[in-house]
């Protein structure tokens, strides 16, 4: 074989890895925005709804199945509270699920550690716009943590794209000014913007790196192969899909038993044992970490509590630490980012909830 014939092979070759290079990035773009724009036309659906009612009734209307205390035996009463919980966050989930499946399986590592910067803000920041506008509670945020986490090896923006999903949701902000006195509605703002910018940092700069899992080795884009076109597409994803699930969905069916053992008339039985002090705000705050609610469920929660005597600053806590993060959610970070990093991190959106309430006590 001449010269001429072997260059005019190599340049064959390139040729035709740069075309299934562009069908390939081309095709996963595609799925992943499909999934992403079907996500924020559910939860933006769902929202403007919501926000309609209130604004034309000036009363929100939930199905309370989740909040209401159960007849029947109370040893069981979690596992009717954790079908509820299921049946209200099925939807949302499945969306998490199959966004985390595609930033697995289609999001080269090369590309998020670009755009998640370990230790600046500006990546904080990234991960906060793009956590935002999916408007997922936290349970349902976490598996985008899974996915983002394993490709990425970035801890902090990682955790900032979960916490910002559920604590920045538009819609529910909107509800707490709409609902609530107004420096309520900006305590949970404050919060959760100390939570996402703050508490997602802290277990970087707390958490020794030998006890983190190691980072050493950065997975290889699944989608690489010499032919590619859609039939492989959804075989490398429904791969990944795979692993997602395996990898959440126990550990956020076991967070959400233990999270429903939990009742909710607690939080309101503990303003008669303390008298609405600041007892009474730290263990409203301390309730809260774990609860597992559906997106707005926090806002009839702390509704129920201002009657009962509560101050304001319980009310505060709730509508912050009881969407942001849940027992199931701090699991998946324990499995994935170690069970210290998980700890650091419950324990700094209580500090937040705790200090923030007593601000409006």
């Amino acid at each position: 074989m001449s010269d001429v014939e072997i260059e005019f092979q190599g340049d064959v070759a390139r040729e035709t890895g740069l075309h299934s290079n562009r069908l390939r990035i081309s095709y996963s773009a595609i799925l992943l925005a499909a999934l992403v724009a079907g996500l924020m036309v559910y939860k933006g659906y769902s929202g403007l709804g919501t926000l309609q009612q209130v604004h034309r009734g000036g009363t929100l209307g939930l199905r309370d199945d989740v909040l209401r205390t159960r007849s029947g035996p109370a040893k069981f009463a979690f596992l009717a509270a954790s079908e509820e919980y299921l049946q209200f966050v099925w939807p949302a989930l499945l969306f998490g699920i199959l966004i985390a499946a595609g930033v697995r399986a289609f999001l080269s590592p090369d590309w998020l550690v670009r755009r998640f910067r370990e230790g600046t803000i500006r990546g904080q920041v990234t991960a906060a716009m793009v956590g935002s506008p999916l408007m997922l509670c936290s349970c349902c945020a976490s598996p985008l943590f899974s996915a983002t986490y394993e490709r990425s090896k970035r801890l902090s923006p990682s955790l900032t794209l979960m916490l910002a999903s559920p604590g920045m949701n538009p819609a529910s902000v909107a509800l707490c000014f709409m609902l609530f006195p107004t420096r309520l509605a900006w305590a949970r703002v404050v919060m959760t913007l100390v939570a996402v910018m703050l508490a997602s940092r802290l277990p970087d700069l707390l958490v020794p790196v030998a006890s983190q899992p190691d980072h050493r080795v950065l997975t290889a884009p699944v989608t690489e192969s010499t032919s590619f076109g859609w039939r492989e597409l959804l075989a490398t994803y429904l791969r990944s899909f795979g692993h997602i699930a395996i990898r959440t969905i126990p550990l956020l069916l076991l967070g959400t038993l233990g999270a429903m053992m939990i009742p909710n008339r607690v939080l309101t039985q503990t303003f008669a044992s303390t008298g609405g002090g600041v007892v009474a705000v730290a263990l409203v705050a301390l309730f809260a970490v774990p609860l597992a609610l559906p997106s707005f469920f926090e806002i009839p929660l702390a509704f129920s509590l201002l009657p009962a005597g509560a101050p304001l600053g319980a009310g505060a806590a709730v509508l912050f630490a009881g969407p942001i993060v849940n027992l199931p959610s701090l699991l998946v970070v324990g499995r994935h980012a170690g069970w210290r990093v998980s700890a650091v991190l419950a324990s700094s959106v209580w500090v937040i909830a705790f200090l923030g309430g007593l601000a409006l006590r």
